[in-house]
């Protein structure tokens, strides 16, 4: 497919489109980089789900976060009866917010014990085989060095009968597959740019807008990259496709019991009158993300 190599164009078209993320979070905008931004997303993650729900039981489940961040989503589990919650993640400054958070609803009657946070790779699970009911990744499947590995790890330490939930992982083709929110929200900009145009607009951004913040928000844009992993911190993007995620699933040995792909009204509409382009790639390119749901049997 032919793209656009013109990183001036893609750079006209950033400043003139508003991201929908500054409009609704301009509060975390504000304070990139800062402790108070850490605690206000550690708070945004908890209030989400109390608005939203879980989509599992959690009720005296044994549960597993993978990718926990600021800890939200393991203190809401924690506080509505997990009999125990264990969050890991790499992120030093993420599990230190978690642990911050964890202390405050303490303060609310969360049990101490009832809620850990580690410094976990989820290629390498250090936990007793069968030991949880229940795994929650968010936003986690396209971070993974490893994915099938990660499956994998993650089965050893379910108990059977034990579900696997993402809630949430975004194809690469996705929306917003390429995850630079803080730098532009132009859907699918990546469809029609090439990475490195892209990449070499949001650094010309970031040089000719400080205010903006993009060299705190995305750690390797200071080294002018020509990719999407590059641009980020820990080089954690694995380019995942729906594809790629089911075939995953399936050598890891778990059974998929629920795939879904988000998509807009009028994706929902596209596909109905035209079902056949869901075998095509067309399936990830019109979707806001995909989520999924497997057992171990």
């Amino acid at each position: 497919m032919f793209k656009i190599n013109n990183p001036d164009f893609a750079l006209y078209l950033i400043e003139r489109y508003k991201s929908a993320w500054s409009k609704g979070n301009p509060s975390l905008v504000s304070k990139a980089g800062t402790i108070e931004h850490e605690h206000e997303y550690a708070l945004l993650q908890l209030q989400k789900k109390t608005v939203s729900g879980f989509g599992e039981k959690v009720l005296d489940k044994n549960i597993l976060e993978i990718g926990c961040g600021h800890g939200g989503i393991c203190v809401f589990a924690a506080m509505n009866g997990a009999k125990k919650v264990v969050g890991i993640d790499l992120s030093d400054e993420a599990l230190a917010i978690a642990n911050s958070l964890k202390s405050k609803f303490v303060e609310k009657g969360l049990r101490e014990d009832n809620l850990v946070f580690q410094k976990v790779f989820a290629e390498d699970l250090p936990f007793p085989n069968e030991s949880f009911d229940l795994i929650i990744a968010d936003n986690v499947f396209e971070h993974v060095s490893d994915l099938e590995l990660t499956l994998i790890e993650c089965k050893k330490v379910m108990m059977h009968g034990a579900i696997i939930y993402a809630p949430t992982f975004p194809s690469i083709y996705s929306k917003f597959g390429p995850h630079l929110k803080y730098g532009t929200k132009i859907p699918w900009l990546h469809i029609f740019f090439t990475e490195k145009a892209i990449c070499q607009a949001l650094y010309k951004r970031a040089v000719k807008h400080p205010e903006l913040k993009l060299f705190e928000w995305y750690g390797g844009l200071i080294n002018k990259p020509n990719t999407f992993r590059d641009v980020r911190r820990y080089q954690d993007l694995n380019y995942i496709t729906n594809k790629k995620m089911k075939q995953a699933i399936k050598n890891s040995g778990l059974e998929l019991i629920h795939f879904h792909v988000y998509r807009s009204f009028w994706g929902k509409f596209l596909f109905k009158i035209l079902p056949f382009l869901a075998k095509t790639q067309l399936d990830d390119i019109i979707s806001t993300g995909s989520s999924f749901k497997a057992q171990k049997k």
